[in-house]
Parts: structure tokens; sequence; C-alpha cells
């Protein structure tokens, strides 16, 4: 039986950023979310495209839950201008809020993600935070920060920043 690793991570304090913004939702299937994320990913990129709306940082996927019906996330595209532009039905402008997170790296595959989460887990395990996975809910939501671009860059060599939210300090 193998263990898995205890990652590092740094804590850092994430400022609020104004973002174009789609809600989606996948069904349980395996391979769903990168259908769905690419698709939603290619619209936001479009419009921000379309009404000179250039990224400020990277693209970001949060999940507000995860569970046997399927997952809900909103896909985010950081831009540093106020949308005034005739926002569509799906796409909208919004500020994702400041926090504080443990930031931690993958490198890889996305398809290896699981690995990454299931190291996180084990890691917040090991820090007595997490005790079974009904105590993720305390951590959402939970995001993925997209630093490399699949379209020019080779599946082993993208990176991907996992945040999970820490409480305020008091």
């Amino acid at each position: 039986m193998t263990t898995a690793a205890v990652l590092p991570f740094t804590e850092v304090d994430v400022p609020a950023t104004r973002a174009l913004q789609i809600v989606a939702h996948c069904g349980p299937e395996f391979g769903a979310i990168s259908t769905v994320t690419e698709e939603a990913f290619g619209v936001l990129m479009g419009f921000a495209g379309a009404h000179g709306l250039p990224p400020s940082g990277p693209p970001r996927a949060i999940y507000s839950s995860m569970g046997p019906d399927g997952t809900t996330f909103t896909l985010a595209l950081p831009i540093s201008a106020e949308a005034s532009v005739d926002l569509d039905d799906r796409v909208f402008a919004d500020v994702l809020p400041a926090m504080r997170a443990m930031r931690f790296e993958h490198h890889g595959p996305y398809s290896e993600l699981s690995r990454t989460y299931a190291d996180i887990e084990s890691t917040l395990k090991a820090k007595g935070l997490l005790e079974s996975p009904a105590d993720w809910a305390r951590f959402a939501p939970t995001w993925e920060e997209y630093l490399s671009d699949p379209a020019c860059t080779p599946p082993a060599d993208l990176v991907t920043n996992i945040y999970i939210p820490l409480p305020p300090k008091a």
C-alpha cells in the first residue's frame, strides 16, 4: 500500500479580483469536467477578446459543490477593467473576494490532479484540519488557478495552483 505524500504549501493572502465568470455544472461521468471547462473557458476568452478586456491574471475554476450528481463550479477570468459592456446570459462580471488560503502546486497533466488532491487531503489530515471527507465542506470553495496554457504547453509541463481557503485570522 502506498501512502500519499504530505505536500508543502504556502499560506497566501489572495487579493480581491474582478473577473468575468460563468457558472457551470457537469455530471459525474469521467471527463465531464474537462469537456465543460474547455467549452466555458472558450466562451470567456472569446467574450473578453471581443470586448477588449485582456486577462489580468490566470484563469480559475472555483468549485462550489461536488457529489454523486456531478460538480458545480464557476470559471473565472480575471480582468483589470470594469466591464462596461453588455454581458450575455452566461457571462457576468463580479469581484472574487479576498481571502487567506493554502496554496499547493500541481505539476503535470490535469488528468493527474486527483492524485494531488489525495496528497492535499493527507496533508490536511496530518495537520489535524481534516478528519473525514465530510470536513471538506469547511474549505469551500476551493479553486484551481491555471498558470500554463494547455494549448501550447505539453501536459507534463502544466502548472496548476490549488487553493484551500483558511478561516480569517482572529
